[in-house]
């Protein structure tokens, strides 16, 4: 999972860096293991950094941006999540992070283009790409060198396209060659190339911004109470590929070409973008993020009501609390946030690549205020769970702070297979709490015994709650959402492999 932009400005050429920073900031939440910005001149040439580390720590002397060599009429952007993972003290990982971190260079008939990707090939494609243009077997050796596998094989079919126009590398060479999910802006000579895979498993929106168009993962960047002046224009549809084009006069020019139609039922959008990844104040099918969860609370509200006792409602901040607000007014339980709070100056647990970091990373963002807990009966809702991990340690908390009891409700289905397209879960198939056992009671187990051995401690949760695949579902279907969804993680029905 990662996050991308492309901007074109027609005038202001000098604002494109630093409003380009700032979209790609709003994608933050979707990677912070590297960053990097490219931007086009007017004369054709190139000014690009990029490295491990979030958007802050790449580019801590944003002054630069308004130097001659960050002025442009085109750019792209790159925030990366990986399932590597970096490790500062060593420069190994350190190089490794480096090479992965986009935009990517590549060159088409003599002439440089960057390329920013979102999403998944899967191994079957990666194999059979790689006898292709490489002429070998793919191999665990190369995999383990190069932690850009993927994307320099999407390069690399563009590098050794025969034909005569971009365009055509792409619409005839590239996409029908690429299996799983992807998402990609390229940038070559004068245009913005944006191509969405055929399933639209991964978002890619187009807007308009003061001086121009904007391209991005998420469309919070088209709000106009953010940025004024900015507006959403539309999705890029699944199978398409957008052209935004600069002409001689300044202008912006754009041509839509569909490489692959595909009838809405026949998409398969990822839930899991709805139910967490997007931000909340994203939008879908013309609805904010927020208020969508905030209608599957309601939903799991009515499949797993909370038991008689309950005193108080409150979500895992912050993805879990859209769902929480529905889930109380619902089941009318007051919504009190106060017991729990995530302290905002550290990052998505989720997204740490190695266990250690998302441990540490689940110990810092979390905190309570036992004033808000003591006696109480306690309904959580949180959007999903992965691990486990974050369960026992919100059990310790707020038992070890005083709640009488906690309930968990979840409102997405209990995830049982790995995710091939963009997410990356498949690397942790095994350690899929809901893979190990399908018995609510044994998992529940499961999670006191985290409980007990990383707190050392006897503290139990007292039940749990799925909202089931079809509730989920029609709680979509409801609010207008009729495009065709992926449940490959909770099904283990992958459209493509």
């Amino acid at each position: 999972m990662c996050g991308i932009i492309g901007m074109t400005f027609e005038n202001n050429y000098d604002q494109i860096a630093s409003n380009s920073y700032t979209s790609l900031y709003h994608q933050q939440h979707r990677g912070a293991d590297s960053a990097g910005i490219a931007v086009e001149r007017e004369d054709g040439s190139y000014q690009i950094q990029k490295g491990p580390g979030t958007l802050d720590y790449v580019f801590a002397h944003k002054s630069a941006f308004r130097s001659k060599e960050w002025t442009g009429p085109l750019s792209v952007g790159h925030v990366r999540y990986s399932t590597s993972g970096v490790d500062y003290e060593d420069p190994f990982s350190v190089e490794q992070a480096t090479l992965a971190a986009q935009p990517f260079k590549g060159d088409f008939r003599g002439k440089k283009f960057f390329m920013v990707y979102n999403g998944n090939l899967t191994p079957d494609c990666c194999d059979e790409l790689h006898r292709k243009l490489y002429k070998q077997e793919f191999d665990e050796e190369w995999t383990e060198r190069n932690p850009r596998v993927d994307t320099e094989l999407i390069a690399k079919t563009i590098e050794l396209s025969r034909k005569e126009t971009f365009i055509d590398a792409i619409l005839k060479d590239m996409c029908p060659n690429l299996r799983g999910a992807f998402s990609i802006i390229f940038l070559y000579d004068g245009a913005l190339y944006a191509i969405r895979d055929k399933h639209g498993f991964r978002p890619l929106e187009l807007g308009k911004h003061k001086y121009g168009y904007v391209l991005s993962s998420e469309d919070n960047v088209c709000d106009r109470r953010k940025f004024p002046g900015n507006s959403k224009i539309r999705s890029i549809e699944p199978g398409e590929c957008l052209v935004l084009k600069k002409n001689p006069d300044g202008s912006v020019s754009h041509t839509s070409h569909q490489w692959k139609y595909t009838p809405k039922e026949k998409q398969h959008v990822c839930q899991f973008e709805l139910v967490y990844f997007k931000r909340f104040d994203s939008s879908h099918n013309g609805k904010s993020l927020a208020y969508l969860r905030n209608q599957l609370g309601k939903q799991l509200a009515r499949e797993c009501p909370p038991p008689p006792n309950t005193d108080i409602v409150f979500g895992v901040p912050d993805s879990g609390c859209a769902a929480a607000w529905g889930y109380a007014e619902e089941s009318k339980i007051p919504y009190d946030q106060r017991g729990l709070q995530r302290l905002h100056n550290t990052g998505r647990s989720f997204l740490e690549p190695v266990h250690f970091l998302r441990k540490e990373g689940i110990e810092m963002k979390l905190t309570v205020i036992p004033e808000f807990l003591e006696g109480k009966n306690i309904v959580v809702i949180d959007d999903s769970v992965v691990r486990g991990n974050v369960i026992s340690r919100i059990v310790y908390l707020l038992k070890d702070a005083g709640a009488h009891e906690v309930h968990f409700r979840v409102s997405s289905p209990p995830v049982r297979h790995g995710c091939w397209y963009g997410i990356d879960t498949y690397r942790i198939e095994d350690e899929l709490i809901a893979r190990q056992s399908k018995d609510i009671q044994e998992i529940i187990r499961r999670i006191n015994e985290q409980v007990t051995l990383h707190y050392g401690c006897s503290y139990t949760l007292d039940s749990l709650a799925y909202i089931s695949l079809e509730g989920m579902e029609n709680a979509w279907r409801r609010e207008g959402i009729q495009e065709g969804l992926c449940n490959a993680c909770w099904t283990g029905d992958y459209p493509e492999r």
